[in-house]
């Protein structure tokens, strides 16, 4: 009996489906957690932080094809990042709000 080779064009887009569902569910709480406290200043932040994220994980791939030839002060950026560690960046970054929140309602 022989195995069907994975295909992983499609493995990788299930993975995207899953990354998009999760990133709308923790920008929800975000957003509830923001309306529940006091402030306007909270809810604009977390919404705008929220979309900022959700573009850099639902567009990874075309993110990190973007390069310029920018040759201000610092390193010139020539090639492409790999969409999976834009992603990746962007879900590190996203979840840290998350973690201060369970963190100050645990401790």
């Amino acid at each position: 009996m022989t195995c069907a080779p994975v295909n992983s064009t499609l493995y990788l887009k299930e993975q995207m489906n899953l990354s998009r569902i999760l990133s709308v569910i923790v920008a929800a709480i975000y957003i509830a957690v923001s309306y529940l406290s006091e402030g306007i200043d909270l809810r604009n932040t977390a919404i705008v932080f929220s979309v900022v994220a959700m573009i850099f994980i639902w567009f990874s791939d075309i993110l990190g094809e973007f390069f310029t030839n920018f040759t201000g002060r610092g390193p010139v950026i020539n090639t492409a990042s790999p969409g999976w560690l834009v992603s990746f960046v962007a879900w590190v970054i996203f979840l840290i709000p998350l973690g201060i929140i369970i963190y100050n309602t645990v401790g």
